[in-house]
């Protein structure tokens, strides 16, 4: 079995067995929120039915992005970062509009002193039930990227929204414990109407980062940006600096991904004097070492210049 292969079972399995257990947690939330009318509750399954239809999606995604053809040369791994980038986008949208609904909720409350108090119900037991396979689904597929070298942006971004949505289930278990034991006649009584505007709002303050850092990752690999950090980064250059052709490279190469396909462009500077069969047995070798590692790999040399050298604020 290929290496591409092999990684797109691993990644397609993963993302499945994702995709079912989130389906069930997912139907569970929608049950307990129609019996408790609590909006975090609402956003909480409302994640879950998100990373349900995601999960199909990007199991499709998996079976296609690295198919070659003789228009996409490199494959179609920019669908992976547009995934992860209309999934950020959607996971911040959705927060927003839960943490609006609930505001006004409370205003109502503060400016009216109309609502309804919290009905906690089968919270508390639901919500164990959620972190316990929550956190277990998200370190399960954190350990199948592992497997791939943490190159699925796929699995990364599924591992994330399960993260927040385990956080989320947390959070709501804590608060719907402490309010189930204030009584109607405490001068904390107000949590009994407000309660789910202040879980949603922490529960958005603590979670919102990971969505946006995704958003960052994802336009810089559509907008072609070079990996500039992290163990990635400093791995493979130092691959290329071992096995190029001996002080013919600037040692300065510029990893460019795009979900799990890798690019990888080796500068070539001044007058070298190697031949041409050597540059490409480099390449080749160069390529089936990464590949071994990283899965979607494409070598390329690059012939520049000295000032091409440079970075951009020494010019």
């Amino acid at each position: 079995m290929t290496e591409d292969r092999r990684s797109r079972n691993v990644e397609s399995r993963a993302l499945l067995v994702g995709t079912v257990i989130n389906g069930a947690m997912g139907v569970a939330g929608l049950v307990v929120y129609l019996i408790t009318d609590i909006q975090a509750l609402l956003l909480d399954a409302a994640f879950t039915i998100i990373a349900v239809i995601s999960g199909l999606v990007s199991i499709a995604i998996s079976s296609t992005s690295s198919t070659r053809s003789q228009r996409y040369p490199y494959g179609r791994f920019a669908l992976e970062s547009l995934y992860m980038l209309a999934k950020s986008v959607l996971i911040i949208a959705l927060m927003a509009l839960t943490l609006w609904k609930v505001s006004a909720k409370a205003y109502d409350y503060w400016r009216y002193g109309t609502g309804e108090a919290m009905n906690i119900g089968p919270v508390i037991f639901y919500e164990i039930i959620m972190v316990t396979c929550g956190f277990m689904l998200y370190a399960y597929l954190q350990r199948r990227n592992h497997v791939l070298h943490d190159t699925s942006s796929l699995l990364d971004v599924e591992a994330t929204n399960t993260r927040i949505d385990a956080l989320m289930s947390g959070g709501i278990g804590v608060a719907a414990l402490v309010v189930s034991q204030i009584p109607m006649d405490s001068p904390f009584a107000f949590l009994l109407y407000t309660g789910d505007f202040f879980i949603t709002l922490v529960l958005t303050i603590f979670t919102v980062k990971d969505p946006l850092l995704m958003c960052g990752q994802a336009w810089a690999e559509l907008s072609n940006g070079i990996l500039t950090s992290g163990g990635m980064h400093l791995e493979i250059s130092r691959i290329v600096g071992d096995m190029s052709p001996s002080k013919t490279t600037g040692h300065r190469c510029m990893v460019f991904r795009q979900g799990k396909g890798l690019r990888v462009a080796i500068p070539i500077v001044g007058d070298t004097g190697v031949a041409t069969s050597a540059w490409r047995d480099a390449a080749v070798a160069i390529r089936e070492r990464l590949a071994h590692e990283y899965g979607h790999v494409v070598v390329e040399y690059v012939i520049g210049g000295q000032d091409e050298e440079r970075s951009p604020r020494d010019r």
